[in-house]
């Protein structure tokens, strides 16, 4: 029984030398190898961004003959934020449509969308501008806003909607205070 195990043990390390490769006088000879690892990238940035589901009128706005300004409010909030580092996390918004309507059948009413300033006054934004920023350092965890209609827009009754749609990416903080 010794030596069958002690043949097979043999037979194993036979198998398993390593590739050995001889030069001759003549020329050279070659060998290659394949050279694998598996990678894991580890403390990717992990975050939850909490999103309006619906930014809705309380009651219904009646039409005006004089411009009365209706503000609806909502925000956007992080937090569980871990393994920002370098990065930060920044919310923009835009209307589906590429302007600021709320539209019912054919009939629309524009409206307006401010970011609220913690000092100063709120700042009106475009289609696509940056509505929150967030970084390991903020200690501002929520971004407040809110979407102004005037009641003198208003030339039908109904239900209006429209989609609003905020991206969420992160960026090198680097890259975001070079363009300040």
């Amino acid at each position: 029984m010794k030596k069958l195990l002690l043949f097979l043990l043999s037979l194993n390390l036979l198998f398993t030398l390593s590739l050995s490769v001889y030069a001759t006088t003549e020329g050279a000879s070659a060998g290659s190898t394949t050279v694998t690892a598996q990678t894991q990238t580890m403390n990717q940035p992990d975050f939850t961004v909490t999103l309006p589901s619906s930014i809705s009128s309380p009651s219904a706005i009646d039409r005006t003959p004089d411009h009365v300004y209706h503000d609806i409010s909502f925000s956007v909030s992080i937090e569980s934020v871990q393994y920002l580092n370098d990065k930060e996390v920044q919310v923009s918004v835009a209307p589906k449509t590429g302007e600021f309507q709320l539209y019912c059948g054919e009939n629309s009413i524009p409206y307006h969308l401010f970011k609220k300033a913690t000092t100063g006054n709120d700042l009106l934004l475009q289609s696509g501008d940056l509505f929150a920023t967030f970084n390991k350092d903020s200690t501002v965890k929520e971004q407040d806003g809110y979407i102004r209609i005037d009641s003198y827009d208003i030339r039908s009754a109904g239900a209006y909607g429209a989609i609003l749609t905020f991206t969420i990416r992160t960026v090198d903080r680097a890259d975001t205070e070079e363009g300040s």
